[in-house]
């Protein structure tokens, strides 16, 4: 009889995973697809990839033909406009702050979040919708502060998120571009923030060496290939996406 009230509870737990792994969404998320298998296409090392899988809706071929041809270019627009759209004050402001294309904030919460305000990395501490790891996100809160912007204690608010990635990605382009005045001209020019994404991406230590294959050690004794250069130009790609729709 004991037997059989075990197997009874372990079917419930199998049809509802949703309601065993608590309240937040991007963890039962992670849970649910923790054993998905991915496609053989698929690097399993690179686990910006492997999400992309899980929550970008559109296959590659889909992706670039999306810069080419418009039935694919309303496709991925409407669906990215729609997850952006409740953002979108906060974006603007950002991007007139600090001088960055609305559309590569945009990109950037796409490739990272998924624009999932709740969204976390599994072996780092990266959260919210730009993905600032724990040190960043706290530098970015000091850092503006002391220019007279507060920011939430939570990257997993959504004004305090873009706040704290759009900083980080203008201290990337001064780091790459310098101060000059001709190249704060060239800010607008979407591929000049190509080199400025990738030092977002893997850091500016990673960011500057010339290997566009990056290797990774978390804590946790798990090593993860990041490609930068891939990173960069997807954020690209989507920013044009969008741009295209305005």
């Amino acid at each position: 009889m004991w037997r059989m009230a075990v197997l009874f509870i372990s079917i419930i737990a199998l049809n509802f995973p949703l309601e065993v792994s608590g309240h937040d969404p991007w963890k039962r998320l992670q849970e649910v697809f923790s054993s998905e298998n991915v496609p053989k296409e698929v690097n399993k090392e690179n686990s910006w990839v492997r999400l992309r899988v899980i929550y970008l809706p559109f296959t590659e071929k889909e992706e670039i033909s999306g810069l080419t041809k418009r039935a694919t270019d309303f496709k991925m627009a409407a669906y990215f406009h729609q997850k952006l759209d409740s953002y979108k004050n906060i974006i603007l402001e950002c991007a007139h702050h600090f001088n960055i294309p609305v559309s590569i904030i945009q990109g950037v919460i796409i490739v990272e979040s998924g624009g999932d305000s709740y969204a976390r990395a599994k072996i780092s501490s990266a959260k919210g919708l730009m993905q600032t790891i724990d040190s960043t996100f706290q530098e970015a809160r000091e850092a503006l502060k002391n220019s007279g912007i507060k920011i939430k204690n939570n990257p997993f608010d959504p004004w305090s998120s873009i706040y704290a990635g759009s900083w980080y990605l203008d201290q990337m382009y001064r780091r790459v571009h310098g101060n000059r005045s001709l190249a704060n001209k060239g800010r607008q020019n979407l591929w000049n923030w190509k080199k400025p994404l990738e030092y977002y991406y893997v850091g500016p230590q990673n960011g500057k060496k010339r290997k566009d294959i990056i290797v990774i050690y978390y804590s946790d004794g798990t090593r993860r290939k990041l490609n930068k250069s891939l990173y960069a130009k997807k954020v690209i790609n989507w920013a044009k996406i969008l741009e295209k729709m305005g």
